[in-house]
């Protein structure tokens, strides 16, 4: 809907972007491209999911059936998601070997 009413004090209908008298371009007839930018600043955000943040210090989820010791500290994790992204974790967790 490009009805600009209650959008702000700064913004320009379409109708008066394309009066000649608004100066905004020289003649009516001809053919122009037209380059819009919208600045705008976001007071708050309803409806808007975000991403969940987890902790993988702790073991808080079914879902981890793995440990990672890094640096002396624990990282629980997926076997499953490491090695859909790791074929080096797949073949450590699926591999045919008996350390697995």
């Amino acid at each position: 809907d490009h009805n600009c009413e209650g959008w702000g004090d700064d913004l320009i209908s379409w109708e008066d972007l394309f009066k000649v008298e608004k100066g905004f371009i020289e003649n009516a007839k001809a053919s122009y491209k037209i380059i819009i930018e919208a600045r705008f600043f976001l007071a708050n955000a309803v409806g808007i999911r975000t991403n969940p943040s987890v902790d993988f210090t702790g073991l808080n989820d079914l879902r981890h059936d793995v440990a990672l010791v890094i640096e002396g500290e624990k990282i629980y994790a997926s076997k499953q998601y490491l090695a859909l992204h790791s074929t080096l974790f797949n073949a450590m967790f699926y591999g045919n070997f008996a350390e697995r």
